[in-house]
């Protein structure tokens, strides 16, 4: 898979954003940022200020090796397209958030616990959209026995997952906004688009297996 240089640019300034922004209110900022918000939305971590800058450039690099040592590394040409939009979700996603805790550490009247899991399952949605356009490969998508050791298995099972993607990010959106409390609503939805495409590739490897017979 080759890299296209003009579009890796859009991804290079959005990496670019937070990371100047960063530097610019450095005198402004607490030596230790939020680096991890838990179900109740609550910050349970701290890390140095620099911390979520480097996880981004980090996530970044690692996507870029991943086709390189990837057994089934031809297989990238065929998503190429789907691939840099994945990046580019990904690192956008990673860099609002980093935005999002640098501002509240200036300003401290950004609701964070709220607005960093609508990130999340905004990012959902999106990959949902194009979860089905991936394939066959180690390491992005669903990769459980079943799927790994068939493609038709893989494709299936991806069409599912992005639907269900489409539909929990959704879900997960409308019930952060509407419910005061998601102990219970937010972790189900993540089970559930989890969970439910495993299944659905075992019991599909069954049915194969029980037709080859």
């Amino acid at each position: 898979m080759k890299i296209n240089l003009k579009k890796e640019v859009f991804i290079w300034i959005v990496l670019a954003i937070p990371i100047i922004y960063l530097i610019a209110m450095w005198g402004q900022i607490p030596d230790r940022l939020p680096s991890h918000i838990n179900i109740h939305g609550q910050v349970d971590q701290y890390g140095p200020k620099y911390l979520m800058s480097l996880i981004t450039i980090g996530i970044y690099i690692l996507m870029l090796i991943i086709p390189i040592i990837d057994p089934r590394k031809e297989n990238y040409k065929t998503f190429e397209t789907t691939y840099f939009k994945l990046r580019f979700i990904l690192i956008l996603m990673f860099g609002l958030i980093n935005l999002l805790f640098i501002i509240n550490s200036v300003y401290s009247n950004i609701n964070i616990g709220m607005i960093t899991p609508i990130f999340v399952f905004m990012m959902i949605m999106v990959i949902g959209n194009y979860m089905g356009n991936i394939r066959h490969n180690y390491f992005i998508g669903i990769k459980v026995p079943w799927t790994l050791n068939n493609e038709e298995n893989w494709n299936k099972t991806h069409r599912l997952a992005g639907k269900l993607w489409v539909i929990g990010g959704l879900a997960g959106i409308v019930s952060l906004l509407i419910f005061k409390k998601q102990d219970f609503i937010v972790p189900a939805i993540l089970i559930l688009i989890v969970v439910v495409p495993i299944v659905y590739s075992y019991l599909l490897h069954v049915k194969m297996n029980a037709g080859a017979k």
